[in-house]
């Protein structure tokens, strides 16, 4: 208690504030994929994004039983990209050597860690599923497609196995010439312009054109743009505050103005607030993570734990007087800087 008053007069006070960093709003209004997207625009952010399962549950309830059939903010783009399935596992092609053997969209693995092409829908073959909880690669002898493999590996498990790292713990000693992992390739792009792998398939891959997706229940389907449905868009708590201000100065007009800095507790807050961070005129960005020397440890302004870190390397030791701000660019690492250096804050709002 008496380390924790301290902090409380060395801050001017905690204000405990937690949420999500952005919610959706449920409007039953119906209108094309067009219009409403410029309605969630001209009234909230844009159109919903959807992360993970998890996010894909909040939409749900955000609307009770009247979504049926409703847009979300993905739509048809020209070109495809490579994604996996595991949210937050970003695709590096420099990693990754592929035997693509015809115009297909789905990847295999086989005995000798070759990378094979496959119909996502036509073939079935078994799959390795990954555990978050205990960070091991289970095998999955069942022959499925891969969305029914996606879907397996979701309620039993985490994901299909996804990334290099994940790649390298599976094990090879199987008489199987194919395994799913999860690697895919497709046409669609979120309507904010973020990157999210996350995809919950019901109906319909989407490669029909002039098509956007419906949020349905259970999953997603694609439909004809000018069909008119209601539709999910999603209002963003944080805010890019571009005005050069010391750490100090920062978290007081957060304060005053919003309702405090940003905190970081996981990989997902951290793709969400790096898309803010590159927009910025400054090339490092406040965060609310500050460093007490009188206390010998570093605290979010909110209160929140410090359950996760994207430190930079070789770090100074001497981290007195600092706080620490994410770098725009690769990496979006975090970095101690002097906390009279002057740079651009991302708030939370209420």
């Amino acid at each position: 208690m008496p380390s924790l008053f301290l902090l409380i007069l060395l801050m001017g006070g905690f204000s405990l504030f937690t949420c999500d960093l952005y919610e959706y709003k449920f409007i039953n209004e119906n209108k094309n994929w067009t219009e409403a997207q410029k309605y969630c625009r001209v009234h909230h952010t844009d159109l919903a994004t959807v992360y993970n399962m998890t996010d894909f549950k909040r939409l749900q309830d955000s609307a009770g039983n009247e979504y049926q059939h409703s847009w979300i903010g993905l739509s048809r783009k020209e070109n495809r990209m490579w994604h996996w399935s595991l949210p937050g596992v970003e695709y590096n092609e420099t990693q990754l050597q592929l035997n693509v053997e015809h115009v297909e969209h789905c990847v295999t693995i086989d005995k000798d860690n070759n990378k094979h092409t496959k119909h996502c829908s036509g073939c079935k073959f078994p799959f390795f599923c990954y555990n978050e909880g205990n960070k091991t690669v289970i095998p999955i002898y069942y022959e499925l497609n891969w969305f029914n493999a996606q879907k397996y590996c979701r309620k039993n498990y985490t994901d299909l196995v996804s990334g290099h790292d994940q790649l390298n713990n599976l094990p090879f000693n199987l008489n199987y010439e194919h395994f799913w992992i999860g690697l895919f390739k497709d046409l669609w792009q979120w309507s904010d312009g973020r990157n999210f792998s996350f995809r919950h398939w019901s109906e319909c891959y989407g490669d029909g054109s002039n098509q956007n997706l419906l949020c349905i229940t259970g999953g997603w389907k694609c439909d004809e743009c000018q069909k008119k449905q209601p539709f999910f868009c999603y209002d963003d708590k944080l805010i890019l505050v571009k005005e050069n201000k010391t750490w100090q100065e920062a978290l007081d007009y957060c304060r005053d103005e919003h309702e405090d800095m940003v905190s970081i507790t996981s990989l997902h807050d951290q793709r969400w607030v790096q898309k803010l961070v590159d927009e910025a005129d400054t090339d490092y960005i406040w965060l609310g993570l500050r460093y007490t020397c009188t206390l010998g440890f570093w605290f979010w302004v909110t209160g929140e734990d410090l359950t996760y870190t994207n430190w930079a390397p070789d770090l100074d030791a001497d981290v007195c007087h600092t706080a620490v701000a994410m770098k725009k660019g690769n990496g979006h690492q975090w970095f101690c800087m002097p906390d009279e250096e002057k740079f651009n804050v991302i708030c939370a709002k209420n």
